[in-house]
């Protein structure tokens, strides 16, 4: 067998792990035969695929048919911040802690596909992965905005509550300020347009975001507690995925709020000036929206 360098051995491995190509497909890039790529990935402990395991299964229908429903909305926002699509293969990854949003991914796709699992290169942890080839299935999802280097030209189809879950679940944070149990809603991009696609929307909605750049990254921001609350309300109302740690994160300004109106409710009849609505607890917020908080102070979901 002739001797492959580092580079050449790092690529045969990043083509049939990460793209999935077969043995052969790789073979025919290099000019060699199946059974050299073979022995390279057993040398290096690529777990060898068996045939049924080569995704090739997923038809346009299987996403086609979900069109206009919460599932179909969401998964355009997951997809438009972590999604990728590169050399035809529509690609999905995520750490350990979002592996869910992938077990949500296949039940969509008719549990097609397999969940395959590598380790991060730099941080050593473990990495999902979700990935299939459909040259109609790409085509289809760019007339939603799902295109190659969305990075530098994000921008949606349409937007509602359903993708803006979809959005927060792939680059949104939920900030708590531990000192006084303080919610913030953030979501971070490196193309700004998108972001102010997105507060067009909350605009429209009644809610307030700020947009300001940090680094070489641009972070939408809700601060204001009821508006907070106001997102919570519609993005969960019959949904059915979702990543429950940013759910759950949520809880505190729930019941909070719960309470809040418990109590205005039984004022109404008593008082005809109701109670006026929670605000940021933070205190007075600077021109961009950032509060005058030490960060230090926050907890990031």
């Amino acid at each position: 067998m002739a001797k492959y360098s580092e580079e050449k051995v790092s690529e045969i491995i990043r083509l049939y792990v990460e793209e999935e190509k077969t043995q052969k497909e790789i073979a025919d890039i290099f000019g060699t035969y199946n059974t050299t790529i073979r022995r390279i990935l057993l040398r290096n402990n690529i777990p060898i695929r068996n045939n049924s395991q080569i995704q090739r299964l997923v038809e346009l229908e299987d996403i086609k048919k979900h069109e206009g429903t919460e599932p179909f909305d969401y998964f355009i926002g997951i997809l438009i911040t972590d999604g990728c699509i590169t050399n035809g293969a529509i690609v999905l990854d995520f750490s350990e802690d979002n592996k869910e949003i992938l077990d949500y991914w296949n039940e969509f796709l008719g549990n097609k596909c397999n969940i395959n699992v590598s380790h991060h290169k730099v941080y050593n942890t473990p990495q999902y992965r979700i990935s299939f080839r459909n040259p109609e299935i790409v085509k289809y999802l760019e007339s939603f905005g799902i295109v190659p280097r969305k990075t530098l030209n994000a921008k949606l189809k349409y937007i509602n509550w359903n993708v803006l879950r979809g959005i927060i679940d792939g680059d949104g944070s939920i900030i708590t300020d531990k000192r006084n149990d303080t919610k913030r809603v953030t979501i971070t991009s490196g193309f700004e347009p998108f972001l102010i696609q997105i507060q067009d929307f909350l605009n429209g909605e009644g809610i307030v975001s700020y947009i300001h750049k940090r680094g070489n990254y641009y972070v939408l921001s809700v601060n204001r507690q009821e508006f907070v609350y106001k997102m919570w309300e519609n993005m969960y109302s019959n949904a059915t995925y979702f990543l429950k740690r940013k759910y759950e994160n949520y809880g505190s300004l729930v019941k909070k709020f719960s309470r809040c109106n418990s109590v205005n409710s039984g004022k109404e009849n008593s008082n005809s000036n109701p109670e006026p609505s929670l605000r940021d607890e933070e205190g007075a917020e600077t021109r961009h929206g950032e509060s005058k908080s030490d960060l230090s102070d926050m907890i990031k979901v």
